[in-house]
């Protein structure tokens, strides 16, 4: 009965205090002996203690919200910092506060008032600039704000509606804050390389930020034409015009301003029905104009009405269809809207700049498909959207079809995001270091200009809720702003570091020669120079602070000053120990001790990523094509080249295996991916349908969407027929899409939606046949010059469990590991390239001779050596195609060190066979050879270096297409 007594006294609302006391004193009764005089005082000495409860519980649980005076938490070394209620706290109240620095270590503590908080707030004067935080408790309870994370799913029948899966509170009690070095200086006084890529639908939060931070250029993400020109002929422009206004309040200036232009409105769209949402756009805003008048006429009154703008991006992200959720139309149709676009701009406004639509690393196919339908003409900027990028492979498709070198910039620079299935979120410490790093990859590959992408996280959206989003398999939602949203804006710690560095550098930025020191190479820096001075970038690339390398040292003077990210002065010496995760900003070096670290350069900025070694035991073919036709019906039946899968692994020592067996062919085209599978087994049991449908007489295969080897490339599907009637297919697992935003593509752990499975049992075999459109393989992108890494395996389940599987190349089945996957290259016609025959030419005019034998009807080739350099063979120069294997079969003996080498193109030499010891007994070799994606030509050398006395005989010399 108390406890329900004190819940329900905590829930009495402070305002009404005076009232309920008038009430409640009303009731006590008036009483003259001293007995029942001693009860009264006893009563109301117990009444005021209640009173005295109720206001103090009742303000802990109505605390008003805290705040900071300033715009965005953002003070400058010299000011104060002041917090305070959004509405006065009760007198009553004791406050006391705990500040932390960028180590959340606490550095400043104490008690106040409340009447001097209402008064005069918190205040605080920081000795030194830095990133910090603050919370503050009431009467010994944390203060802390609340919001609500609600997840919501697109309706697969009706995506015009959304389900709500999920909804969860989040609880935030520090308060971020910075003190600035320094007052941030004006646009025009900031280099030019950097720019910003702010949401234009959060322009009246972002823009005031924008001149915190220091920013040379706003690149408007974006002007969307379904938004202006909601009817034709009638743009509503005042949105745009108050984003003009506010960023020229800032100082930024017309000229310094990119429209990014795209998004088709709903009546002038070829798709106008398509009215639901692809992730963040209307599909009917995606494809080309019924009549491309109407984008030009969109241009024109643009450009009229904004005419100090000079730069314009037409259209984001343009892609495959399918690939991207900002255009779902075809190439062809994208070179016509990019022609008119830019022809339009250029009439209109001559001097005027055109930046391709922004592209990223994986839409190199699109982009080799844009130029080839002959799209270079139309852009005067290649515009990029990265994390990391280099500009050479896009240049390597110019030079393919003869386009001049563009210039480039980074329209959308993600430097900062974190998305839900990462498989970890780097600390604010390591992400702001990550950050300079890949900039400065990007001056260095000679970027003009790096637009970040963005100021503000998006709504719902903040580092801590990410592990929610990945629960709920969310793979959209991502953090990337400088700025917190919620629970209201404070800066993060890379806002400040990048406004510190955003100081540093006046004019042009020039990345210079890098340095790897200690025996770990985990000392590293960089030279920079502007247009006025040279300074050092160093860190400590190890996970654990570190003595500064005494020749980094070196460079360090009494009149060198040393600034760490957050603009703080560092002390360095001899026992100056270097902290993991940050960088230090180094003025005024010296150059002489600098010239001396010849032996210490290395290329310190890009990615660091091991090479892994592959396996390359197992080796297929692909057809190049369809195996399907319309109908579902394999086309070619005769000239398909089917794969055995027959290594058994056994998974349950305690049930029996039934023997199973199955083969597979695989087909790519540019618009999916044919799977065929073949499985004799006398048992089926299927009944689980969920990912987790390995367990089940089913089937899996993995892609290494990036070739290299690393798990964060694989891409693994699972299928199976469900209760003898159902077929289903699962993405077991794909990798994150970094900052791309592919439409049409399933989601880790679910069906997958864009495919078409077919399974069927006939008497003891299972026949799987499956299609999976190209969009849902992202971010695997097809190119026949290189080979597919795969793998696959059969799962075997008697009904008893899953007993065992048989597979086909490893990885998948036991621990994943792309490295171990099989090369699965292009299918070539069967047939004998070079024999014997081909291994009489001589490769030098030296003095060895070649014997051409007849032991026992089996022809042979003999090099007997004499001369001191070389003795060798080679074959003819013959044609091969790229990304295509082959197979080199001979038998050798001899008495000598053997090499082997492949000359492609004439040039390029690939190692085959290192030199090995022969004996006088025969050996068979066998050597798979994939030709390079920009092979043509290849010859084969067999030779003997150095080797004066020696000798080496060939037999049953074949390389075949494989």
């Amino acid at each position: 009965m108390e406890k329900a007594k004190s819940h329900q006294v905590s829930s009495v609302n402070i305002e009404n205090k005076d009232r309920v006391s008038e009430n409640m004193s009303l009731k006590i009764p008036v009483k003259t002996d001293q007995l029942s005089a001693m009860s009264d005082l006893l009563k109301c000495m117990m009444m005021l203690l209640f009173f005295f409860f109720c206001e103090t519980i009742s303000a802990e649980d109505k605390i008003p919200a805290i705040r900071g005076e300033k715009l965005a938490n953002w003070w400058v070394k010299g000011e104060t910092v002041v917090f305070r209620s959004e509405s006065p706290l009760p007198d009553s109240a004791k406050i006391s506060f705990k500040v932390y620095n960028s180590n959340e270590e606490e550095i400043h503590t104490g008690n106040l008032s409340a009447s001097l908080f209402n008064e005069q707030g918190w205040r605080w004067k920081s000795p030194e600039p830095g990133f910090f935080q603050v919370e503050f408790l009431v009467n010994g309870k944390l203060v802390k704000e609340t919001y609500k994370v609600n997840i919501r799913k697109q309706d697969l029948k009706d995506k015009r509606k959304y389900l709500r899966l999920a909804s969860k509170e989040f609880d935030v009690s520090k308060h971020s804050f910075t003190v600035a070095p320094r007052p941030t200086a004006a646009p025009e006084d900031i280099a030019p390389c950097f720019g910003v890529s702010p949401h234009f639908s959060m322009y009246k939060k972002v823009i005031p930020l924008l001149k915190l931070i220091g920013f040379n250029s706003i690149r408007i993400h974006g002007i969307r034409w379904a938004n202006v020109e909601k009817k034709r002929g009638k743009p509503d422009w005042s949105s745009v015009d108050e984003f003009m206004d506010l960023a020229k309040q800032q100082g930024f200036k017309e000229k310094n301003i990119i429209f990014n232009v795209f998004a088709t409105p709903q009546w002038a769209s070829t798709r106008p029905k398509a009215d639901w949402i692809n992730i963040c756009i209307h599909e009917y805003s995606t494809v080309i104009p019924q009549n491309i008048n109407d984008w030009k006429n969109f241009l024109r009154m643009l450009i009229a009405r904004y005419p100090g703008v000079k730069r314009y991006e037409l259209w984001n992200e343009p892609h495959f269809p399918g690939f991207s959720c900002f255009w779902d139309d075809t190439p062809e149709n994208f070179v016509k809207l990019l022609k008119a676009g830019y022809e339009t701009v250029k009439t209109e406004k001559p001097d005027a700049i055109v930046w391709l639509g922004g592209i990223g690393m994986r839409y190199l196919p699109f982009y080799d498909t844009l130029l080839k339908l002959g799209g270079g003409k139309y852009f005067d900027v290649l515009a990029l959207h990265c994390k990391t990028i280099t500009p050479e492979p896009f240049n390597e498709i110019n030079r393919k079809y003869n386009v001049a070198e563009k210039p480039v910039v980074t329209s959308e620079w993600h430097a900062m995001l974190l998305k839900p299935m990462m498989p970890d979120y780097p600390s604010e410490k390591l992400l702001a270091r990550d950050m300079l790093i890949r900039f400065l990859e990007q001056i260095r590959a000679g970027i003009i200009e790096i637009d970040l992408f963005a100021m503000l996280n998006l709504s719902r959206m903040e580092k801590e809720t990410l592990p929610f989003y990945r629960e709920y398999n969310m793979t959209h939602p991502h953090v990337s702003g400088l700025f917190r949203h919620l629970p209201y804006i404070q800066p993060r710690y890379p806002a400040l570091a990048w406004n510190n560095f955003t100081a540093q550098v006046k004019g042009r930025l020039e990345v210079g020669d890098g340095f790897i020191f200690e025996k770990n190479n985990s000392q590293r820096a960089i030279m920079l120079k502007d247009d006025s001075k040279s300074m050092l970038i160093a860190w400590n690339d190890s996970p654990d602070a570190a003595r500064i390398s005494p020749r980094l040292l070196n460079a360090i003077t009494s009149s060198s000053e040393v600034i760490n990210p957050e603009g703080k002065k560092v002390e360095v010496n001899e026992k100056f120990t270097m902290e993991p995760e940050i960088y230090y900003i180094i003025h005024n070096p010296e150059m002489n001790a600098i010239r001396q670290w010849d032996d210490n350069k290395g290329n310190v900025l890009l990615i660091h990523k091991a090479k892994l070694t592959l396996d390359n035991e197992f080796h297929g073919t692909y057809r190049h094509g369809s195996l399907f036709d319309d109908k579902f019906n394999l086309v070619n039946h005769e000239k398909i080249a089917w794969q055995k899968v027959e290594r058994t692994i056994k998974v349950n020592p305690h049930l029996p295996v039934t023997p199973i067996d199955g083969r597979f062919a695989i087909g790519f085209s540019s618009g999916h991916m044919d799977l065929v599978v073949e499985v004799n087994d006398p048992i089926h049991h299927c009944r689980m349908n969920s990912i987790r449908i390995w367990n089940e007489d089913s089937i899996q295969f993995a892609i290494d969407a990036s070739g290299d080897g690393y798990d964060t490339g694989r891409l693994e599907f699972a299928a199976g027929l469900v209760n003898d009637k159902k077929a289903v297919i699962w993405k077991v697992k794909a990798p994150d899409a970094d900052g791309d935003l592919p439409i049409k593509c399933s989601h880790s752990g679910s069906p997958v939606k864009y495919a078409k499975c077919n399974i069927i049992r006939n008497g003891n075999k299972t026949i799987y046949k499956i299609r999976i459109d190209a969009s849902e393989l992202y971010p695997f992108v097809f190119n026949e010059k290189k080979p597919v890494r795969f793998s696959m395996l059969i799962n075997n389940n008697n009904g008893q469990g899953r007993t065992s599987y048989i597979e086909w190349a490893s990885g998948i089945g036991g621990v994943k590991n792309p490295a171990a996957f099989g090369n699965i290259t292009i299918q070539l016609e069967d047939k004998d390239i070079l024999t014997l025959k081909d291994l009489t030419r001589k490769g030098w005019k030296k003095d060895y001779e070649i014997q051409l034998l007849n032991n026992n009807a089996t022809p042979s080739v003999k090099v007997i050596g004499t001369s001191p350099y070389c003795s060798g063979l080679r074959t003819r120069t013959f044609s091969i195609v790229p990304g295509a294997s082959y197979i080199m079969s001979m038998e050798i003996r001899g008495k000598a060190g053997l090499q082997i080498l492949a000359y492609i193109n004439g040039l390029e030499r690939k190692s085959i066979l290192t030199q090995t010891p022969l004996t006088q007994e025969w050996k068979k070799y066998k050597f798979p050879i994939i030709a390079p994606p920009d092979a043509e030509t290849m010859s084969i050398l067999c030779f003997a270096w150095k080797q004066p006395d020696c000798w080496f005989e060939i037999r049953n010399f074949k390389l075949q297409a494989q």
